[in-house]
């Protein structure tokens, strides 16, 4: 019988052992999170080690490509800090009133 290895057998076969951490669908999430990352981490590292086995001349037209993709990052942060400071604007000026998180939770809670 084949058995997945690795990370991706890892996941698919780790059972919680813990009472607690199988009643809570929090710690569920955490641990799933946290093997997405790992995965994401080994992932990482083979595009590296793959990327590392092609030529210079290979790998160049890759650099424009990404450095082009950091600056989007850079460019969704200033938009987010834009927005900020905005909304910031609007409660300082009186345009809109904050609402208590007590208030905003019963909007949403079914009765």
């Amino acid at each position: 019988m084949d058995r997945d290895v690795g990370i991706v057998g890892l996941m698919k076969h780790a059972q919680p052992t813990s009472p607690t951490l199988m009643r809570s669908s929090m710690c569920s999430h955490i641990l799933f999170d946290y093997m997405e990352a790992l995965t994401m981490g080994i992932q990482l590292e083979m595009l590296e080690a793959d990327a590392l086995k092609l030529t210079t001349g290979e790998r160049a037209p890759f650099a424009p490509l990404l450095l082009a993709s950091l600056d989007e990052d850079a460019q969704i942060e200033e938009a987010w800090a834009t927005e900020v400071e905005r909304r910031i604007a609007e409660v300082e000026s009186g345009a809109v009133q904050l609402i208590p998180i007590s208030g905003a939770l019963f909007e949403f809670v079914p009765r």
